[in-house]
């Protein structure tokens, strides 16, 4: 109604009044006036009345009037003269339609005269006031449009057959969906789980409903009944299109994440403070590994940490770090990677111009970048052989020199080395320096396979699961028992790694936070069955289960007599020199 006021104020009686209304005389012969009002095809006429030259008076009269007056057998002078006031009510030239639409509140249905300084200046017929409400209307739908379609979120209003009515610029855009194909369709028909049949249906409205339409496509639903007189006429939406929002949010989350895999690299601000609290585990003896290695954390000892690939070796050398406190970055080097050619470089740096291609500027090694922090040397075993005398130098003196420089750089690092490679057979083939692997060795932590530590897997698994989870933004999902069985009895010769790139592939396969087994790699699960064929072999194997339970039965024969051979014997019906036989074939020793 205040859009309808401000449009209507705006508009005065002068814009709409007809103001080439005929004027006549009251002296004029009426069927004359009416031959003139029919030749110019007008409903009313103004009448002069001049008789009084210092207050001159219009009346407006109308066709209705005029016949009145003949049916009365009167001249129009003698009507004018009997009739000093008009019953027709009038307003003002500036009045605005307001006016009018009181006037009509009223029930007020004749032609109106417009006046200014007395004279009337122009009439409103009801045929007026109708043409002028039937262009309002249009004028204030077409408005209305504008308005809707310069609402950024997308707009949709349904009759309460849900019925599509409105559907603004915003909601084509939103859903690749053009007015002329869903006006007056249903709406469910378009999109089958849509919220406006609910609400026409229910009566309830609903605010801030996440919805996912399509891939890519994310809003927020807004939507709300329609009611005239306490009767549910149809429903309205407003979707709110965050796509850009949540495009923007992964970017910043995706540049955060490498943000801090960077930090990680060359920071000292760690994101954990903690880092042994993030690796868990339920194992006596990879918890004293640990343990262990918190301890000799704080000290400047070097480390060789061994294992299998992907039992953690890294995670554990950067925990030691972190948790060492030394205020130098963490400095990971994976001398498998690095050609034997750019070894000495990207360890020690060089000099600027020292050779072809290289910097004008120079640049710092890995160990100048690792001063007061620690440099992991991953992969060890795959060092050089001439480059493990100069390793063996830095260890000694705690100086390096850049390639190209005859200047010598004094620095403080710790060395963590690892490998997968068993070094003392390295050694044995020349491959691999004593005196650096005893330099290194000097505390050695030996990382056991995931094989070795099964009741760390639902363990991982569930960790592993909500990491993912988390970075993909899914709900967590749970394994079923019989999935989480093969996992256990997997041979796993990735390790760590191997379990959690499974997760992964897992998280991404599921969908609505189900699982299902064909996720998991036919390789795993075909080496599940031929596990599980074989061991049903052997629990059918009648002499092991024969050897098995007579071991059982003289162990507990043994532990009733407290170890009485004569005694356990007799309980066992056997002969004693039986006993002795079988206790020798099983291994049985008091």
């Amino acid at each position: 109604m205040e859009l309808i006021s401000t449009i209507v104020n705006n508009i005065k009686a002068k814009h709409i009044m007809n103001n080439s209304i005929i004027k006549v005389c009251k002296v004029h012969n009426l069927f004359n006036v009416l031959k003139l009002m029919k030749k110019n095809k007008q409903n009313a006429v103004i009448v002069i009345d001049n008789s009084n030259r210092k207050h001159i008076r219009d009346l407006l009269l109308t066709i209705e009037d005029l016949v009145n007056i003949i049916s009365e057998g009167i001249t129009l002078e003698e009507y004018i003269d009997k009739n000093t006031a008009t019953y027709h009510r009038g307003i003002d030239i500036e009045d605005s339609v307001n006016e009018i639409m009181k006037l009509v509140k009223e029930g007020y249905d004749k032609s109106i005269p417009v006046y200014s300084e007395g004279r009337i200046k122009g009439v409103i017929s009801p045929n007026n006031v109708a043409i002028f409400f039937n262009n309002l209307l249009f004028k204030v739908n077409d408005l209305f449009s504008k308005i809707l379609d310069n609402i950024h979120d997308a707009i949709c209003v349904v009759d309460k057959e849900a019925n599509v009515l409105i559907w603004n610029k915003s909601a084509e855009k939103l859903y690749k969906i053009s007015r002329e194909e869903i006006y007056c369709k249903k709406i469910q028909e378009i999109f089958p789980s849509a919220l406006l049949p609910k609400v026409v249906a229910e009566g309830n409205s609903y605010e801030n409903i996440f919805n996912s339409p399509r891939k890519g496509c994310y809003n927020i639903i807004s939507a709300k009944p329609l009611m005239d007189n306490d009767q549910i006429i149809g429903g309205v939406s407003c979707d709110k299109d965050i796509s850009e929002l949540i495009r923007m949010a992964g970017l910043l989350s995706k540049t955060q994440a490498n943000l801090q895999v960077l930090e990680s690299e060359v920071s000292s601000l760690n994101e954990s403070r903690f880092p042994f609290s993030q690796i868990v585990s339920n194992n006596n003896k990879f918890n004293e590994i640990i343990e262990f290695s918190k301890n000799i954390s704080k000290s400047t000892i070097n480390v060789l940490i061994t294992g299998e690939s992907g039992t953690g070796k890294e995670v554990f050398a950067r925990a030691i770090h972190i948790e060492s406190g030394r205020k130098g970055y963490f400095v990971p080097i994976n001398c498998s990677a690095i050609p034997n050619e750019l070894m000495e470089s990207e360890l020690f740096g060089y000099k600027g111009g020292a050779f072809t291609g290289s910097s004008r500027e120079g640049r710092a090694g890995k160990f100048e970048l690792a001063h007061n922090g620690t440099i992991f040397l991953d992969e060890i075993g795959d060092m050089p052989l001439n480059m493990q005398p100069k390793i063996l130098r830095v260890i000694e003196d705690g100086i390096i020199t850049r390639i190209g420089s005859e200047n010598f750089t004094k620095i403080d690092v710790r060395i963590i080395a690892a490998t997968n490679k068993n070094l003392l057979k390295l050694m044995d083939k020349g491959l691999f320096r004593k005196d650096l692997y005893y330099r290194l060795n000097s505390v050695l932590i030996e990382l056991p396979p995931l094989r070795e530590r099964r009741e760390d897997i639902p363990l991982l698994v569930n960790k592993f699961i909500k990491d993912f989870c988390i970075s993909y933004g899914t709900n967590i999902i749970e394994i079923p028992p019989d999935v989480m069985n093969i996992l256990l009895n997997h041979h796993w010769e990735g390790n760590i790694r191997e379990l959690r790139n499974l997760i992964e592939r897992i998280v991404i396969l599921s969908k609505h936070n189900k699982f299902d087994i064909s996720y998991l790699p036919n390789d795993i699960i075909k080496n599940y069955q031929v596990s599980s064929m074989i061991q049903a072999k052997d629990n059918i194997d009648l002499s092991e289960v024969v050897n098995n339970k007579e071991k059982e039965l003289i162990l507990k024969a043994l532990k009733i007599t407290n170890n009485n051979k004569r005694k356990a014997a007799e309980i066992l019906n056997i002969p004693r020199s039986t006993l002795y036989f079988k206790m020798n074939k099983y291994n049985i020793e008091l």
